[in-house]
């Protein structure tokens, strides 16, 4: 499990670990430092002081921008469609830090200023220098953070990114309430299946092979750490269970499965093409025959958007999670497009659609 979550974590997560770990202590070290310098403020006191503040502070941004794979609220909070507002997301986080890091530290910098009996507005300035002088190094740190939406992908509507002949169905689990949605490919008729209460961000959809339970057909399940559940059986067209390198046919997966876990439904001699998710990585897709690759990734000090779940079509048409987001890529042409707030999603390809590649 451990060389697993190594594998996983991008550089901007490592740095960012170690940051909450000890880079704080440092931090708080440094600013406490500065300030009971500038100001006059008792100087073992004021360090100690900073640096209990900036553990607090790195409390109330993990609840603003998550932990880990629990996904940030912020990027629905600010819009409907973050796929199509990264690079916004981005400066917009780096202003909320700001002011959450003065907001929660400057009751620590008053209470270093009261031996002094310094007026309130000094300790005011105490924390803003404080913060003059420690952003910039955190910036420094993280400024190879990583986003490709919009540069090795054009973010695109779904009209531009799903052929007319590609007709497919696609499941997911609702990003607000849990509940199990279906919706074709090209954004219609988008429907409640069932309120199954996935609300664990381990719970799953995938497609259960006749062989796994003696069943005739394939199923849709729904599979959580204590419940399974059948949504569909007989589906009318072509599935494929999850597939990766720990497991023949993944049926459950956990989320280390459902970072790296691919479906293909391609022709077996059309399949150039490799996808392959890498949890807060995102995705890469690397063409064989070339060794060209394509990046998809949004991974920031604040937000990263995990890639998983990934399902790759005949037309080499991939639809995957990332951060909270079915998105919809063509290899072909670069592009992405946002198809439903939800995760976990699983595909089905119609017969029309089959006979047609």
């Amino acid at each position: 499990m451990t060389l697993l979550l190594a594998n996983s974590l991008s550089p901007v997560m490592w740095r960012t670990l170690a940051l909450l770990l000890v880079g704080n202590a440092i931090i708080g070290l440094i600013e406490g430092g500065v300030v009971a310098r500038v100001f006059r403020f008792p100087p073992v006191r004021t360090i100690v002081l900073f640096i209990v503040a900036n553990y607090c502070s790195m409390g109330f941004g993990a609840m603003l921008f998550g932990v880990g794979e629990k996904p940030s609220p912020l990027p629905e909070m600010l819009f409907d469609i973050p796929l199509h507002h990264a690079g916004a997301i981005l400066w917009i986080c780096v202003v909320i830090s700001f002011a959450v890091s003065v907001v929660v530290e400057w009751p620590f910098c008053w209470i270093a200023s009261l031996p002094t009996k310094a007026p309130v507005h000094r300790s005011m300035l105490a924390v803003l220098l404080a913060q003059a002088v420690s952003y910039p190094l955190l910036i420094l740190l993280f400024a190879d953070s990583e986003n490709t939406i919009g540069d090795d992908v054009e973010v695109a509507t779904l009209h531009d990114v799903v052929p007319e002949s590609l007709d497919a169905t696609v499941y997911f689990i609702g990003a607000h309430d849990g509940a199990a949605y279906s919706v074709d490919l090209d954004g219609s008729d988008l429907s409640l299946m069932q309120s199954i209460w996935a609300t664990n961000r381990y719970d799953v959809l995938g497609w259960r092979p006749p062989s796994a339970t003696g069943a005739e057909s394939w199923q849709l399940v729904f599979d959580s750490r204590d419940r399974n559940e059948v949504l569909l059986e007989n589906p009318d067209g072509r599935c494929e269970a999850f597939r990766s390198s720990y497991s023949d046919d993944v049926v459950r997966h956990g989320w280390w499965l459902g970072s790296t876990g691919v479906a293909d439904l391609r022709p077996p001699d059309a399949r150039d093409w490799v996808p392959d998710p890498g949890g807060n990585w995102g995705m890469q897709v690397t063409q064989e025959s070339t060794q060209q690759e394509v990046h998809i990734t949004f991974d920031t000090p604040f937000v990263s958007w995990w890639g998983r779940c990934v399902t790759i079509l005949p037309g080499d048409i991939v639809v995957f999670e990332l951060g909270q987001q079915v998105c919809v890529l063509s290899l072909p042409t670069r592009k992405i497009a946002f198809l439903a707030r939800g995760r976990g999603p699983v595909v089905l390809l119609h017969e029309a659609a089959i006979g047609g590649n």
